[in-house]
């Protein structure tokens, strides 16, 4: 039997092998990262500095940082810059002062009915950028200069305040002379993605030479007038080699929704995935114990690492205790040094980040539902080894390969590029974990009743006495405590869940011993229970305890390989450590079990 058991495995395997070459191959092909710095609040951590522009970009642009992610500037920021100021008609016509304020052609134009906008600059060159830039989007407007100013008369409701009108030349200008890439930030309200305004952006990212923008909101360019003609110019995009970086949710599972993201989808050859650096990462400034910046960077490398996010969208840093924004140039020299590491010791590389070969697997549906079947039967296989095979330490080798095979192959059937990106997750983690921990304790139950059939019908049909009360009691105690740990155990289990800052600084240490942490419920739960099950000799009343926490930990093993935006390079470090020290755990456990039955025997 135990020969045949490890002839299937190495079958299974052997079969696998073809499959997880070609993903191996497509991410070791795929390890550049991009890190790209927040151009808007890069300028204001400047100004707030008090150090220029130019040396904030030349300083990081030395310690790794590859290009600016730039939101359009709208009429809105450009008042903040300023650059022009701005009124509608209404606000205009309130002063008491317009009839002398303003040239005698701009009054004409206030005194008509309708929405406007009356939009002041002083310098010429900001005015015809700006002229530009209404006229690519197709806006109507008229010229008028008096008073030492420069007005433009735009015709429209103050909703135009917030359309995109391009890229702050300047900004754009200063990045490429330090060959630093530009990144368009997309955010687009939904009511002016217009054809129009697709048009004038495609062309302007065309001119500039960008090679990839990052949609947050708003849609794909066009998509409110014409979602066919706004999908055809997307695919003409991508096949001019242009790439789409989608931001991945605060939840991590998974990208931020917007208006064609489904169309988008069919073209995952020309898809990147970006972290943007949230709230809850900026703000982890000294936390945890921590003196600086070390626990962002490791948030940062590990969304590149474990999460296939290929563009680290960086903003200021908050100190975790004061709530003030770094501003020392210093720090941010030390995270992106400190960084650069951690993406190397996770066998990436700082550069430019594109789109990995497409790889199309079996449709999601069919995909998730052979998965959930493969994960789920190789889960309750593991059980039936624990409870029907001799116990040994081949047991423990076999129950150990078969999580692992089980994994493996259910990781499998989603192979394809959309489960790489984070796109599609394997749905029914939970019970694909459950199941066979109750598949575990019915097969126990019914094994202990099988042989202790007689026994228990004798004691069933005795009289009810103080001693069945107690037993009874301390069962349905024991019930209540199992459950409670089914309830922590479904918290802890999935695509996120809870962690102390006790765990979270612990976790930080075995990241940095083993490059990528080995999971708790395998090394201090699962292997060091399965050593106990196999070689313990422990009470008999002990078993489904022992029994459940060996099966956590074999399940776990299988899931570990379902995240497929985790490389399976790093799956692999990461089982193979919790093999490692769990297996160093459940010798020393064995230890003392035995140690302790020696002086249990010699007492009595």
């Amino acid at each position: 039997m135990k020969r045949r058991w490890s002839v299937l495995l190495a079958a299974v395997l052997l079969a696998l092998s073809p499959f997880l070459a070609r993903r191996w191959q497509w991410e070791a092909e795929n390890d550049d990262v991009s890190l790209l710095f927040d151009g808007q609040a890069l300028e204001e951590l400047a100004r707030d500095s008090e150090l220029p522009m130019e040396q904030w970009l030349e300083t990081l642009r030395g310690q790794g940082l590859t290009g600016l992610a730039l939101r359009e500037e709208t009429l809105e920021t450009l008042k903040g810059r300023s650059a022009l100021t701005w009124l509608t008609r209404a606000q205009a016509l309130a002063s008491p002062y317009w009839t002398s304020a303003y040239p005698e052609a701009v009054q004409t134009w206030l005194m008509q009915r309708g929405d406007g906008i009356l939009i002041a600059l002083w310098e010429r060159d900001t005015a015809q950028w700006l002229s530009e830039a209404l006229q690519a989007r197709a806006l109507s407007y008229e010229t008028v200069t008096g008073n030492g100013m420069i007005y433009l008369l735009l015709e429209g409701g103050e909703e135009l305040a917030g359309l995109p009108l391009g890229l702050w030349p300047e900004t754009v200008e200063l990045a490429k002379e330090l060959g630093l890439t530009v990144c368009p930030v997309l955010t687009v309200p939904e009511k002016e993605n217009t054809l129009a305004l697709a048009d004038s952006f495609y062309r302007e990212w065309e001119e500039m030479g960008v090679s990839t923008v990052i949609c947050q909101s708003g849609g794909l360019p066009g998509w409110t007038e014409s979602p066919q003609e706004a999908e055809r110019l997307f695919r003409a995009y991508a096949d001019r080699g242009g790439s789409i970086a989608l931001v991945e949710s605060s939840a991590q599972r998974g990208s931020l929704d917007f208006p064609g993201k489904e169309a988008a989808l069919e073209r995952t050859d020309s898809l990147l995935r970006c972290f943007y650096q949230w709230d809850y990462v900026s703000d982890r400034y000294a936390a945890l114990g921590y003196e600086d910046s070390r626990e962002v960077s490791m948030a940062l490398a590990r969304a590149a690492a474990e999460r296939n996010c290929r563009l680290l969208w960086l903003r200021p840093m908050t100190d975790s205790e004061t709530g003030k924004t770094v501003e020392e140039m210093e720090e941010y020299v030390t995270l992106f040094q400190r960084l650069k590491e951690d993406l190397t010791r996770f066998g990436l590389s700082v550069g430019g980040a594109r789109p990995g070969e497409r790889i199309s697997g079996l449709p999601a549906i069919a995909a998730q539902a052979l998965s959930w079947l493969t994960a789920a039967g190789a889960g309750c296989l593991c059980g039936w080894l624990l409870l029907c095979r001799r116990r040994g330490w081949s047991m423990v080798v076999s129950a150990q390969l078969t999580a692992l095979a089980g994994g493996l192959a259910a990781s499998v059937w989603m192979s394809g590029n959309s489960f790489f990106l984070g796109e599609q997750i394997f749905r029914g983690v939970k019970l694909a974990q459950l199941l066979p921990l109750a598949f575990f304790l019915l097969l126990w139950a019914w094994k202990q009743w099988s042989n202790h059939r007689t026994t228990l019908s004798r004691w069933l049909e005795q009289p009810v006495s103080g001693r069945t009360l107690l037993l009874g009691g301390a069962a349905g105690v024991g019930v209540l405590l199992l459950l409670a740990v089914g309830v922590y155990y479904l918290a802890r289990t999935g695509n996120s869940g809870l962690a102390t800052a006790l765990e979270l600084r612990l976790r930080n240490a075995l990241e940095e011993w083993f490059t990528v942490r080995p999971r708790f419920k395998e090394f201090a739960l699962g292997l060091p229970c399965l050593v106990l099950w196999c070689k313990g000799e422990l009470p008999r009343w002990t078993e489904p305890v022992i029994g459940l926490g060996a099966m956590v930990g074999l399940v776990s093993v299988t899931n570990t390989f379902l995240h497929l935006c985790t490389p399976l390079r790093l799956s692999l470090i990461r089982t193979g450590a919790g093999w490692l020290l769990g297996g160093l755990i459940g010798l020393a456990l064995l230890g003392l079990v035995r140690l302790g039955r020696r002086l249990l025997w010699r007492t009595s």
